[in-house]
C-alpha cells in the first residue's frame, strides 16, 4: 500500500499541535501546582476534588460550631460560678440576720442582698454572640425580667426564655447540646 506523501507534513503538523498544548497544559500544572484546573482534565478527579472541598467546608464548620460552644460553655460556666458566690453569701446574710441585730445591721443586710438580687439579674440575663445564655432556644435579647416594688427593689423575676435545648453539629451524624 503506498501512502502519499503530501499525508506526512499534515501528520507532522498536527502531533506538533498536540505537543503544544500538552506541553502548555504541564507548564500551567508545574507553574500553579494544580494537576486539575478544569473539569474537563480529569472528571473523575475533579469529582473527587469537589467531594474534597465539600468535606473540608464541612470541618471547618464543625471546628467553628466546637470553638463557639467551648466560648459558650465557658460563660455559662463563669455566670453560674458567680451565681453560686452570690448565693453563698446570701446565705451568710441570713445566718447573721437570724439573730438579734439593730435596724441598721437589717437595712445594711437588706441593701446588700439587693444589690446581689440585681448582680444575679445582670448575670442571668448575661449573653454569648448576643444571644441570652440561659434563654433556651427561644431567641429573647433577655432571659429574665425583673418586677420590681415602687422602691426599685426587686420582688419576683419572670422567665421569658424557653427549656428547649439548642442542638449543634460537632461532626457528621453528631450533635451537641
Amino acid at each position: 500500500m503506498r501512502v502519499a506523501q503530501s499525508t506526512f507534513p499534515d501528520e507532522l503538523g498536527r502531533t506538533v499541535n498536540e505537543l503544544t498544548v500538552r506541553q502548555a497544559r504541564l507548564q500551567t500544572q508545574a507553574a500553579t501546582g494544580q494537576r486539575i484546573r478544569n473539569a474537563e482534565d480529569d472528571p473523575s478527579a475533579f469529582l473527587n476534588v469537589l467531594e474534597l472541598q465539600g468535606d473540608f467546608q464541612r470541618l471547618g464548620q464543625y471546628s467553628d460550631n466546637v470553638a463557639k460552644l467551648q466560648t459558650r460553655s465557658q460563660a455559662i460556666y463563669s455566670a453560674s460560678s458567680q451565681l453560686k458566690k452570690m448565693t453563698d453569701r446570701a446565705s451568710e446574710l441570713a445566718t447573721m440576720a437570724n439573730s438579734i441585730r439593730t435596724k441598721d445591721d437589717y437595712g445594711a443586710y437588706s441593701a446588700e442582698v439587693n444589690q446581689l438580687l440585681e448582680n444575679a439579674l445582670a448575670l442571668a440575663n448575661g449573653k454569648d454572640s448576643n444571644e441570652a445564655l440561659f434563654g433556651g432556644t427561644s431567641g429573647v435579647a433577655t432571659a429574665f425580667e425583673a418586677v420590681r416594688d415602687a422602691d426599685g427593689n426587686i420582688t419576683s423575676v419572670a422567665y421569658k426564655g424557653n427549656s428547649k435545648v439548642r442542638q449543634v453539629d460537632i461532626s457528621a451524624g453528631i450533635s451537641f447540646a
